[in-house]
C-alpha cells in the first residue's frame, strides 16, 4: 500500500486558480494569446451598425487620434497604436536643516 500525502487546502487552491484564470481571461489577458506579445492590450470596443455606416467606439484613455491607427484590410478592421506610460514623479523626501 502506498502512502498518499493529504493536502487539506488543495481544493481551495484549485478553486482560486480557476477564479484567477477566469478574471485574467476576462479583464487582463488577450483573447488571442498566440497572437499577443508582452505588453499587448485589447481595449473595450463597441461597434454600432446602421444602414449607412458602422461606428466604432473604443476606450483609449489618455490617447489622441494621432496616437492610434485604424486600418481595413481584406475585410478585417484593425485598431492599433502605442501608448507610453510615464510614471508620475514622487516628491523628494529629503529635508534641509539650517542652524
Amino acid at each position: 500500500m502506498d502512502l498518499v500525502r493529504w493536502e487539506p487546502f488543495e481544493g481551495l487552491n484549485k478553486i482560486q486558480s480557476r477564479i484567477n484564470d477566469l478574471l485574467e481571461e476576462t479583464f487582463g489577458r488577450s483573447r488571442f494569446p498566440h497572437l499577443a506579445g508582452p505588453g499587448t492590450w485589447y481595449p473595450p470596443v463597441d461597434i454600432l451598425e446602421s444602414k449607412e455606416a458602422y461606428a466604432i467606439r473604443a476606450e483609449l484613455p489618455g490617447m489622441k487620434k494621432e496616437d492610434f491607427n485604424l486600418e481595413l484590410n481584406d475585410g478585417t478592421l484593425t485598431l492599433s497604436g502605442e501608448s507610453v506610460f510615464l510614471r508620475p514623479r514622487r516628491p523628494s523626501r529629503s529635508r534641509s536643516v539650517s542652524a
